[in-house]
This record gives C-alpha cells, structure tokens and sequence, in this order.
C-alpha cells in the first residue's frame, strides 16, 4: 500500500509541477503528506498491544548486574556511602523528634520552656535539667514573662 500511496504522491507533485510550477507544487505537496498523517490511515506498530514495563527493567536489571561485577570496588563505595547516610539521616530525625517530644502532654507545650544548668563547679563541668525550687522562684522575680515556675 506505501509503494501506491507514494506513486499517487508523486504522480500528482509531477502534474502540479507542470501545471502551476514548482513552489506551489512543493506546498501541496507537504500538504498532502502531511493530511495523511491520520491515526486512521497510520498502521501501529506490531506488538504494541503486548508492552509491558517488564522488558525495560529486566534490562536495567541485568545492565546493573553486569556494571556491579565489572565495578565491584565503585559499588561497594557507593553501597558503604548510601548507608552512611541513611544511618546519619536516621540519627538526626532521631535527635529532634526526642527534642521535640519534651513536655507534648500538656495543654500549653508551647509555653513551657525547660531550663538546662551548665557550668564548672571545681574544676568539673557539670550539665543538668534538674534544678531546685529557689532557682524557680528567682527566676520568677526576675523575669517579668514567667508566669508559673515549678
């Protein structure tokens, strides 16, 4: 059927070409190849019903075999890196959602502030969360946004 359709084409550039002259004849002529660009006249092509993605990641896969055998120093560099940091990220979400979990119970969480002690006490450094009640009453004197300190 493409030998016909492309000797109608032709047959029919060759007359136009005669009769009107070449450049009218050239735009036609794209004009009739391109209105046979029809899904309709266009036949698909053979097996496309059958596609599936299976294919393409078989071959990712074997492609990937093939390079980690070829590379296995790169791979396990890559392996060795990816861990890391899946462990680093892992140690950090870790750190703040303890950070973040002080004192949630309660219905005002955002109005408790908890107060760290660090300092050097002869010699030795010392860091603490728990301090006495004098210091809570201190500090409730001498900062005027302190409501309640326990």
């Amino acid at each position: 059927m493409l030998k016909y359709i492309e000797g109608d084409l032709i047959e029919l550039y060759e007359e136009r070409v005669k009769e009107k002259g070449k450049r009218t004849a050239d735009i036609k002529f794209l004009g009739d190849v391109l209105f046979l660009f029809r899904p309709s006249i266009i036949r698909p092509a053979e097996g496309h019903e059958q596609l599936n993605s299976y294919g393409m990641y078989k071959s990712y896969f074997k492609i990937g075999w093939r390079n980690l055998l070829k590379n296995k120093g790169l791979f396990a560099i890559n392996i060795s890196g990816l861990a890391l940091g899946i462990a680093t990220c892992l140690m950090i979400m870790m750190f703040v959602v303890d950070e973040l979990s002080f004192d949630r119970y309660n219905k005002k969480a955002d109005q408790i502030v908890r107060v760290v002690l660090k300092g050097k006490v002869n010699g030795e450094i010392i860091k603490g969360s728990r301090n006495r009640c004098t210091r809570c009453s201190h500090v409730k004197k001498r900062i005027s946004e302190v409501l309640e300190a326990t």
